[in-house]
């Protein structure tokens, strides 16, 4: 069965003030609660973004590096790979660094049933929009990989 989905979340509005975004994968409990998701990149907005949060257990660990800056109207990517339990990330279609999805190697490793998800915290007119499929995506899907409203 195939089980390597992609979707993308555009930043309409960093907001104004310290706001927080994280756009990545959460638990179905995290995702219903308001909690923080359980996989995710992080940006406290026109601040570095971060990848490699892992909250999956409740107790937060960065494994990431810096990956440039998020600002109005970027586009996060997220191939999630649950054959091989992996995920990856990129901005405005760069960024993947030396993670390649369609080859499988890198990624940041996950575990369980997750969902698409994102966070806006501490922000004042923030606003995202997660698109999984149901309007053209703004970056490439790679190879091996499908919608995930597929």
């Amino acid at each position: 069965m195939h089980r390597k989905w992609y979707f993308e979340i555009k930043v309409n509005s960093g907001g104004s003030g310290s706001s927080t975004l994280q756009f990545g994968l959460a638990t179905a409990a995290k995702a219903t609660s308001g909690a923080y998701p359980s996989y995710w990149i992080w940006d406290t907005f026109g601040s570095t973004l971060q990848t490699g949060h892992d909250n999956s257990t409740g107790g937060e660990s960065n494994s990431g590096t810096g990956v440039g800056v998020i600002v109005d109207n970027d586009v996060v990517a997220i191939s999630v790979d649950f054959d091989n339990g992996k995920m990856y990330f990129r901005v405005n279609g760069i960024n993947w660094g030396d993670d390649d999805p369609a080859a499988g190697t890198g990624g940041k490793t996950i575990t369980g049933t997750l969902f698409p998800c994102f966070c806006i915290s501490d922000a004042v007119a923030a606003s995202a929009t997660l698109n999984v499929g149901s309007t053209s995506f703004a970056d490439t899907i790679p190879t091996g990989f499908t919608a995930w409203n597929g």
